[in-house]
């Protein structure tokens, strides 16, 4: 997650005068979703450190910051916030007791995901049951309607050659990762003239583990599948978490000054240029000490959200992750 309109550089109030001209009118030089700014750490006298490269050594500081706390926070987050399980499985039964009739060329198998924000429905193959040999058959996955029509251009498409009665599932190269969004999609494959499709079950595999697929495809075990064969799993990632950390009054506050404080460190870090000199005002002992007091806050703050993130209770109820229990007295608010 980019976390960097979340950092204003410097703050709107300050004495411009003091820097170069930002070489374009960009709010996200001057906004700060978290009212917090680079030139609020008392460690980092950025006016005198004002040179032609400013603003750039501003920038390049801040995102490395923030990819410095997405990396933090994901890293403890699981314990706290826990993955569901992750699901695998096959969309599609293998047998069958005939051909459907040609009264098609489409093979069209839809389904609808499951509603789970930061979570992924992974095809890692995809196979056809066909009556006849095929080459160069095309299979694509679309987003669709309610009523079943093709939104725009193909999300992911595979190019495979069909046997015939084959039960070979076909790699798609890199997984196809459909968000769980609660859409509407399907796999299509538009079929020679006289080719037939078999009328094999949707199941999903509904016993064991893969009935848990469910879970990711609401429209599971039931009805047709086609003639497709599907390999699903799932994978759950963080942003939505981040997200909910990022807007909550509790912590807002204390990621924006995270972010500074690391900017800062950032910044007293990056070797001395003709552009940005800072051994002309600060002798070494004091860049050391100063990015050393900078790397301390940020810790600190990060040891906090540790300690107190699952005591806050934030709601993850429409994420993929569940919260895990809450133990202890709720501390105060960290700024």
């Amino acid at each position: 997650m980019d976390l960097t309109p979340y950092l204003g550089l410097v703050r709107p109030e300050t004495d411009l005068a003091c820097f170069p001209e930002p070489p374009v009118m960009d709010p996200s030089y001057s906004d700060s979703l978290s009212g917090v700014y680079v030139s609020d750490v008392a460690d980092l006298p950025l006016k005198r450190l004002a040179g032609p490269g400013f603003w750039e050594a501003l920038l390049a500081a801040r995102l490395g910051a923030s990819l410095d706390l997405n990396t933090d926070l994901k890293a403890f987050l699981p314990a706290s916030f826990p993955a569901r399980p992750t699901y695998s499985g096959v969309m599609g039964n293998k047998s069958y007791t005939h051909f459907a009739p040609t009264n098609t060329e489409l093979a069209r198998l839809p389904f609808v995901t499951g509603y789970r924000r930061g979570g992924w429905v992974v095809i890692s193959s995809v196979g056809l049951l066909l009556n006849q040999a095929v080459e160069g058959q095309v299979i694509a996955l679309y987003r669709e309607d309610a009523d079943g029509n093709v939104i725009g251009a193909p999300l992911k498409s595979v190019t495979v050659d069909v046997a015939a009665q084959s039960k070979t599932h076909h790699p798609v190269g890199a997984p196809w990762r459909v968000p769980m969004d609660g859409g509407h999609y399907a796999l299509r494959a538009t079929l020679p003239d006289g080719v037939r499709y078999a009328d094999n079950l949707l199941s999903c595999g509904c016993g064991g583990n893969m009935a848990h697929l469910q879970a990711l495809i609401s429209s599971c075990c039931t009805g047709k599948a086609s003639g497709f064969l599907v390999s699903l799993t799932s994978s759950c990632e963080y942003d939505p978490l981040l997200e909910k950390l990022v807007m909550d009054d509790r912590t807002q506050l204390v990621i924006g000054y995270m972010l500074a404080y690391q900017t800062a460190y950032r910044l007293l870090l990056t070797p001395a240029t003709g552009e940005i000199d800072r051994d002309s005002v600060l002798s070494t002992s004091d860049l050391a000490g100063a990015s050393g007091r900078c790397r301390q806050e940020y810790l600190d703050r990060l040891g906090w959200l540790k300690a107190e993130v699952v005591k806050l209770q934030i709601d993850a109820s429409d994420c993929c992750f569940q919260a895990g229990p809450s133990w202890g007295r709720r501390g105060g608010l960290f700024r």
